[in-house]
């Protein structure tokens, strides 16, 4: 383990004591305090590890191609040399530490890249021992995914305090276990950000969640589930380690279940759970009693005597106990005030389709070693279409729930280069993100996807704009409707919302210029490529004077012509199912125009001679003349 004492120390030692503040392990964090490890003796260190790491409280977990009976024996060698007078040390009785006011911790982090706000209620921890432990645990996740499509949707409003906001359990101890509200705040709103979705966590409290919300997070459950099994017997020896790891030191029941028994009992049990049990979940989100608000952000230049200091309580007559206190007060009467409204979501991705193209070129290539009849089916088919797209085919059954898609094009970035437009065109990807690169707002693709596994994911790179991802057997005809989406719709410039993803990525980049690591990386590459924006990090003044119109408008034009692309599916689908599918999606794209391109060489010129960049905190360097050589990569 690495880890920056000077950094962590001051930021986190607050904030780790928090949850257990009267043990006697606190306050200071779990590797300990920097005075101590620089100080102690070699025979301190043989008697903590004489008193706590004995063989008696240790298990082996070995999982591979070997040899049992060999891996025993060396097993049993390695540890026949223990002392035997040698004994444990007794361990102490378990409490939980709980307490009936409101704990707050509010930190500055020099290289914090944003802000961040943490509602933490604390309890008693759960075992997962048996069949009704199960049931809770799966009711409690079924709570997560719906209280989380809510956030989502909320996060990508025009007006949202928050960027991101996500629910969890968390175990700290082995006496103690908390239930997380995680806010992502945008810069100067943390408090209203946490009030905000705290407010969702009490509407869901007073009103509930609704049946569809509950049968869409089912949908996605039951999904997973589905893919465990079909992948029962092609899982890495890590997560057979993880699960023999979890027996020894929980008894955990689901690592003592064969993975066809799991998905079977908890398909059962998925199928008992009511809407209501899942909205009661909320109320294990109880405040102020066993509650802890935890809020870290980047420290700013000119705020010195604050940097990475746990702040005092108090200091700020809006993070006091009291003061937070007033306003969970406050988000519980806003969401007992009124019930979610739901969004009515389209019944289908694509209304109209245009007429399917035809298949003009198929060339067939080897035979398959991965089915039972080589000879049925190809190694290798090509296709050609009627609108000049390229497709390549693989049949494996490598995963047996898995299809990998990826659909790649040249040219890039480098083709902006002559044009004022390349700072717009290196923000393309991130604002067809944020509004939505298939024609579709992401807030309602994400609960339309409910139950289906599609991932897909657009780039543009230097010399090439690929969509790559990947998605299960059942689910393709919705990821080839997504690629269709794709080239066919166009970014919806919604003035709000571009409004509201400049601003996040304005102060994204001004949480990176306080970064160490980003400061440095940017460094290196401006030495490396003469300056060039394709290969570092935009400066807040160069994202505020980024044309949103000019980027959506780059993207749109990079996505636009199938025949530019060469289509590649590998997977366990079924070919002569496949092959219609991509007629009717495929080839019914239609462009009448095609990016000009002209592969243009990026404008990366190397040192002429050596150079040595030193950088002070500041981020302001001292160039010298020294030998060091640097090669950038796409």
């Amino acid at each position: 383990m690495c880890v920056d004492l000077q950094s962590a120390e001051p930021c986190n030692g607050g904030m780790a004591g928090i949850p257990v503040r009267q043990r006697k392990s606190v306050p200071r964090l779990p590797i300990g305090q920097r005075s101590v490890i620089a100080a102690v003796d070699a025979a301190t260190v043989r008697a903590f590890y004489d008193r706590w790491y004995h063989p008696s409280r240790m298990a082996v977990v070995a999982v591979g191609d070997f040899v049992p009976e060999d891996v025993v024996r060396a097993i049993a060698k390695a540890f026949s040399t223990e002392s035997p007078s040698r004994q444990p040390a007794e361990k102490g009785p378990g409490q939980f530490p709980g307490h009936s006011e409101l704990r707050v911790s509010v930190t500055e982090d020099p290289e914090a890249m944003q802000t961040e706000a943490v509602l933490d209620c604390k309890t008693e921890a759960r075992s997962l021992t048996t069949v009704g432990d199960l049931r809770d645990d799966l009711v409690m996740r079924l709570f997560h995914g719906a209280i989380g499509q809510r956030l989502h949707r909320l996060s990508m409003g025009p007006d949202s305090s928050f960027a991101s906001a996500h629910t969890s359990t968390a175990n700290h101890t082995r006496t103690i276990q908390s239930y997380e509200l995680v806010v992502v705040a945008a810069e100067g709103k943390v408090l209203d950000s946490l009030q905000s979705a705290v407010a969702e966590i009490a509407r869901v409290q007073f009103h509930g969640f609704t049946k569809e919300e509950v049968r869409a997070t089912k949908a996605t459950l039951l999904a997973d589930l589905q893919t465990c099994l079909a992948e029962k017997d092609q899982c890495k020896s890590s997560f057979w380690c993880d699960q023999l790891q979890r027996h020894f030191l929980s008894h955990d029941l689901l690592s003592m279940m064969s993975v066809e028994h799991e998905v079977a009992l908890s398909r059962r049990l998925l199928d008992e759970i009511m809407c209501d049990e899942v909205s009661v979940c909320s109320r294990r989100y109880t405040w102020p009693q066993n509650c802890m608000i935890k809020i870290t952000r980047p420290a700013r230049r000119g705020l010195a005597s604050l940097s990475s200091r746990l702040l005092p309580l108090g200091t700020r007559p809006d993070t006091t106990p009291e003061s937070l206190a007033q306003l969970l007060a406050r988000a519980t009467a806003a969401g007992a005030s009124s019930k979610w409204s739901p969004t009515e979501l389209p019944k289908e991705l694509i209304r109209d389709l245009p007429p399917p193209g035809h298949i003009v070129v198929r060339r067939d290539i080897g035979t398959n070693p991965d089915v039972a009849q080589p000879q049925e089916l190809p190694a290798v088919t090509e296709l050609e279409l009627s609108n000049g797209a390229k497709i390549c085919l693989r049949h494996t059954t490598f995963l047996n729930d898995d299809v990998q898609v990826e659909v790649a094009a040249r040219g890039g970035l480098s083709e902006a280069l002559q044009s004022p437009g390349l700072r717009a065109a290196v923000h393309a990807k991130t604002l067809a993100n944020e509004l939505g690169p298939f024609g579709i707002p992401p807030e309602t693709l994400y609960e339309m996807m409910s139950g289906k596994r599609v991932e897909l994911h657009t780039q543009i790179n230097t010399y090439n704009r690929i969509l790559s991802g990947n998605c299960s057997p059942e689910d393709i005809e919705t990821a080839l409707q997504l690629v269709h989406l794709l080239f066919v719709s166009w970014l919806q410039v919604d003035m709000q919302r571009l409004e509201m993803v400049r601003r996040l990525m304005s102060e994204a980049a001004a949480n990176r210029e306080h970064d160490p690591m980003t400061v440095y990386q940017n460094r290196a590459c401006e030495v490396n490529t003469n300056g060039s924006l394709l290969y570092r990090s935009m400066t807040r003044k160069e994202v505020e004077e980024v044309d949103c119109s000019s980027s959506c408008g780059f993207f749109d034009r990079c996505f636009a012509a199938p025949s530019e692309f060469f289509f590649t599916f590998v997977g366990n689908f079924d070919l002569p199912s496949l092959l219609p599918l991509l007629e009717k999606y495929i080839d019914s794209i239609h462009c009448d125009t095609e990016l000009v391109l002209n592969f243009t060489p990026a404008d990366v010129q190397m040192p002429q001679q050596s150079v040595r960049v030193a950088l002070r905190p500041d981020g302001r360097a001292n160039r010298q003349r020294t030998p060091q050589c640097s090669v950038p990569s796409d």
